[in-house]
């Protein structure tokens, strides 16, 4: 018989920075958001932001710890921006930002 070969997958390499990989804050598209660093691609820093509700456009799906399904959004911005994201969010917020479910973080 025929035995076709599956073709070997290689993972994409994407460079992360320890520096910037836990929660941080700042204001993407004029939204005050919590963000995660997803990693550094090329000149970009790849984020995840929560997903607005009622928009799906660029989210994706990642189960937390607790193998829980959450939906997340995409966001790539330049590496020059890094600067922006802080630890904490601004006071003059009021805590008034996206941020993530709970669940995400357990």
């Amino acid at each position: 018989g025929c035995r076709s070969k599956r073709a070997k997958t290689h993972r994409s390499m994407i460079a992360v920075s320890t520096r910037y990989s836990s929660k941080r804050y700042c204001v993407i598209d004029g939204q005050k958001t919590a963000v995660l660093t997803v990693g550094i691609v090329g000149s970009e820093l790849c984020l995840a932001l929560p997903a607005l509700p009622n928009d799906s456009r660029n989210t994706f799906g990642v189960l937390n710890v607790n193998g829980q399904q959450c939906t997340l959004r995409a966001k790539r911005i330049p590496i020059q921006q890094r600067h922006l994201l802080t630890k904490a969010p601004d006071p003059a917020w009021n805590e008034e930002y996206l941020d993530f479910p709970p669940t995400i973080l357990q």
